[in-house]
């Protein structure tokens, strides 16, 4: 949501087999090669840059490949000069980003969430993607529904079905299925700009029943020590994303009729949640 969508392409990123070359000289710290007999050998880590690799498998470092062209591109895209979508290999190799979320991370920020509402009877996940949070959130018994672009949906259509999720096709900034205890997006507002996290925010607040609450797992800028540097690669990335400040946060949820905000550091993790509340008798 907020994203650029897929474009066809037959661009495909070759893949290396065998020694890597001597000055790959962070590679091994990073986990990508061991060094053996004073040669560095590519380790399973590395496998992502096959094409072959099921994209949900990649893992984030061929979306981190691709995110490095978009930089050395940035002047031109500074002058307006954006491309017209990911290209289908690029669509792939972000969604192994997206599921590359570690589950340790995920459970902080779904704990993080019951904290804010405990024990919700029933979900909706936004811009769930691959399906973690929703699959968490669905293991500790809630009645989860992830929605997500159709793009999204359609490429990830057995994935869902192997989760057993409920899924349905929709957009944020336009309108959200109702009558939901809360609504939780995680990396929901980076692609988005202000004015789109306030129509994200008002279509959430409509979603809600009386007494529900949003929940957004964020980079909040100022908190976390990633925001910033995550902003400018949402710039680079694409037309409209950024991070954003906790004034902004708050401003935004404030001026949908949300209630009782906090925005509170997720344990152990880089991210905060941004909660509001909407008041039992709306």
């Amino acid at each position: 949501m907020g994203r650029r969508t897929p474009r066809p392409s037959s661009r495909r990123r070759k893949s290396r087999s065998g020694p890597l070359p001597r000055r790959s000289t962070h590679s091994s710290d990073e986990g990508y090669a061991t060094v053996s007999a004073g040669r560095y050998e590519a380790t399973e880590r590395l496998r992502g840059l096959d094409p072959e690799t099921p994209p949900l498998e990649r893992g984030i470092l061929p979306h981190r490949l691709d995110a490095f062209e978009d930089y050395v591109a940035l002047p031109e895209r500074m002058r307006g000069n954006y491309p017209s979508g990911f290209s289908e290999e690029e669509f792939r190799n972000y969604m192994g980003g997206m599921a590359a979320i570690d589950d340790a991370t995920v459970r902080a920020i779904v704990t993080a969430a019951e904290h804010a509402h405990p024990r919700p009877d029933r979900l909706l996940n936004v811009g769930g993607g691959p399906g973690a949070f929703a699959a968490e959130f669905d293991r500790r018994g809630a009645d989860v529904t992830l929605v997500d672009r159709e793009s999204v949906l359609d490429f990830l259509e057995d994935h869902h079905r192997e989760q057993g999720l409920n899924v349905v096709e929709g957009d944020a900034r336009e309108s959200l299925p109702t009558g939901y205890d809360v609504v939780f997006g995680a990396r929901m507002t980076v692609s988005l700009t202000l004015d789109g996290i306030r129509e994200y925010f008002g279509n959430a607040y409509e979603a809600l029943d009386p007494g529900g609450t949003f929940v957004g797992a964020e980079w909040v800028r100022g908190r976390s020590e990633v925001a910033e540097r995550f902003g400018l690669h949402m710039v680079a990335i694409s037309e409209a994303g950024n991070t954003y400040t906790e004034a902004e946060y708050r401003s935004a949820l404030a001026d949908n009729g949300f209630v009782d905000i906090e925005i509170t550091d997720v344990p152990d993790t880089r991210f905060q949640v941004v909660v509001g509340h909407v008041p039992d008798s709306a």
